[in-house]
Formats: structure tokens, sequence, C-alpha cells
């Protein structure tokens, strides 16, 4: 998600409201809240940036990606509703502690799957490697096999000479 962090500003946007002005046990992002795509900046342009106004946790921000608006909308998405997620678990109710919980479950299963997907490769690794040797065993026995029928026809040519 490096394309989304290259900008990201935070202050009032339109007619968004700070988070500060919300009530605490609201949920976030049940309407999908203040996503709109920006208009493109020249500069944006240039390299192929997109620019679009979301809220998260009712804050509004500004963010330029490379990403598309249904990705965007997901990414939204999942941020509300772990923060939502989090803010059932505080005890009161901050937004702050509420997206502290939330970096640190989505950390938690980015590592997760980060060393499930290491595995994973280590297993295909030692597939592909087990098929790479079976398949250099596979022509060394034919090359054999090969080189043995050669053999006997020059033995019996030696002898029919």
């Amino acid at each position: 998600m490096g394309n989304m962090a290259e900008s990201f500003q935070s202050g009032k946007l339109g007619s968004e409201t700070s988070g500060a002005e919300k009530p605490g046990a609201e949920k976030f992002g049940a309407e999908r809240p203040g996503f709109e795509k920006s208009e493109k900046s020249e500069k944006s342009e240039k390299l192929d940036k997109n620019v679009f106004d979301l809220s998260i946790a009712g804050v509004p921000y500004r963010v330029k990606t490379s990403h598309d608006a249904e990705t965007v909308q997901n990414l939204v998405d999942l941020v509300n509703a772990k923060i939502n997620d989090a803010l059932k678990g505080t005890k009161n109710g901050s937004y702050q502690g509420a997206a502290v919980l939330s970096a640190i479950h989505l950390a938690e299963e980015l590592l997760q799957l980060k060393k499930r997907a290491n595995q994973d490769l280590k297993v295909l690794e030692d597939k592909l490697l087990r098929l790479a040797v079976d398949l250099e065993k596979s022509k060394l026995g034919k090359v054999s096999e090969v080189g043995a029928e050669r053999l006997a026809d020059r033995s019996s040519e030696k002898v029919s000479s």
C-alpha cells in the first residue's frame, strides 16, 4: 500500500466533519462516507496519480494514489471496519486508541499472511526442486539407455566385420 502513503493529507474537506465532532459510539463507513474521486491535477496527471477525497473514522483526507477508485474504496471500508471493531473494545471510545488497535490488528494479519506465504513458497520450492531432480534423473536414464543401445550396436558391428 506504499502508493497510498505517497500523499496523505488530513484536514477539513467540503462539508465533512472532523472525528472530534462525531459521537464516540457511531460506526464509521456505514454509508460509505465522504468518498469522492477528485479532479486530477496537472502534476498528478503526469505521474498517473488519482486524487481521492475520503473519510477515515470521520476524518476527511485527500489521497493521491495510482490505485483505482474501487481499490481505494475497499481500503477505506476495511480501515473503517477495523476501527469500528476496535472502538467496541476500547473502554473510553477513544478514536486514537481504536486507530492504534486497528493498526496492530492489521499488522498482525499482514505478518501472518507473510508467514503463510513464505511457508507455501518453501513447499513449492521444495516440490520444484524434487521435480527438477526427477527430470534430470529421467534424462540421464534415457541417455544411458540410448548410450547402451549404441554400444550394443557398435559391438554387433565389430563382431560382424
